[in-house]
């Protein structure tokens, strides 16, 4: 299992279950991609990033799924 996102958001006893990758290294290595909505509206007071500039930073782009395993798979839980 490897954790992708904003690195202070990651927690680091989650490391027994796996590992932390930037994103564009997880998303390139990975044979399955877990994307969860982040939940802006209980973030704005932390966040130093408008929700568009999240996005591009550690979204599925289309230049990200480009960079995807050709059998890999992308799954919501939406």
């Amino acid at each position: 299992v490897v954790f992708s996102g904003p690195k202070e958001w990651f927690n680091e006893e989650m490391l027994e279950n796996g590992m932390y990758e930037d994103v564009d290294t997880a998303i390139e290595t990975s044979d399955v991609v877990m994307l969860l909505r982040i939940q802006h509206e209980r973030h704005e007071s932390k966040a130093d990033q408008s929700a568009e500039e999240y996005h591009l930073a550690y979204g599925l782009t289309e230049d990200r799924e480009r960079t995807m395993k050709p059998n890999s798979i992308i799954m919501h839980p939406a």
